[in-house]
């Protein structure tokens, strides 16, 4: 098993070039090619980072968010995500794929998902299939999967995994979490999810969190808050190979699930 805690000590960086020039490292290293999309936006350039694995449309679209809160180092908000997509590139590198795969690293996420708007405004009709979006998957040990909603038809209901690991609490699907890159895609009638990493103890205070109305937020506030955007938590020590290690197994179940879908279709 090849530690992912590597990859967010090399990508938690303040500086955002810094974060994008360790992103395209990590490709580089891997020998993979790679698009840099970039576009003018009004929040500034969006230089998103596409990876094709296997060939073909519609695909399946894992994303991340590289970029931080400005003076974050954002080693969870959202070099957590990153580094599992970035260690399951590695692991699929060489497996052949039978079914199109991208996986594309957002920028500007931070700054009210500018980063991929751009990249759904851009996109072909038809393109996607669903998007599954990685946000904050290093401090815990639950996953926690949002919106429900998503989970319960088509093909993001036949391809996520929702049984526990060996070991592991089961993910727990979530009517929502905090909006993040999946939004976007939603907008766009995209089927799409985001999943993160919680403590168990923090899950049932995070949807409370998020039914109450924000004037009358009087549940506890969760300790996950505190490694995400620029809290007091979001720096290396925080972040638990266990964590990252449990996302990517998680994921390599969904493709394995999503291949065999493709196989009846």
């Amino acid at each position: 098993m090849t530690p992912i805690l590597p990859y967010v000590r090399r990508l938690a960086l303040a500086d955002q070039r810094a974060r994008r020039k360790s992103v395209l490292r990590e490709l580089e290293a891997l020998g993979l090619c790679y698009q840099v999309l970039r576009t003018e936006t009004g929040a500034g350039l969006a230089d998103n980072i596409a990876v094709p694995l296997g060939q073909g449309t519609p695909h399946l679209l894992l994303g991340a968010h590289y970029d931080a809160v400005p003076g974050s180092t954002g080693a969870n908000d959202n070099g957590s995500g990153v580094a599992v997509l970035l260690d399951l590139i590695r692991s699929l590198s060489d497996r052949p794929l039978r079914f199109p795969l991208r996986i594309v690293f957002f920028d500007l996420e931070e700054q009210e998902l500018t980063g991929s708007r751009a990249y759904v405004r851009h996109m072909a009709p038809g393109e996607i299939c669903a998007m599954i979006n990685l946000d904050t998957c290093g401090a815990g040990d639950t996953i926690s999967i949002a919106p429900r909603v998503n989970l319960e038809r088509g093909l993001l209901h036949r391809i996520v995994p929702l049984t526990p690991q060996d070991g592991a609490r089961p993910p727990q699907p979530m009517e929502q979490l905090p909006p993040g890159d999946e939004t976007s895609f939603v907008e766009a009638g995209i089927p799409a999810i985001t999943v993160g990493v919680a403590p168990w103890e923090d899950v049932a205070l995070i949807q409370a969190w998020m039914d109450a109305p924000s004037d009358q937020r009087l549940v506890p506030v969760p300790s996950v808050a505190e490694t995400i955007h620029n809290g007091c938590r979001d720096a290396i020590d925080v972040v638990q190979e266990s964590a990252l290690q449990m996302v990517r197994h998680w994921l390599l179940q969904l493709i394995d699930q999503y291949s065999s879908w493709g196989k009846t279709r």
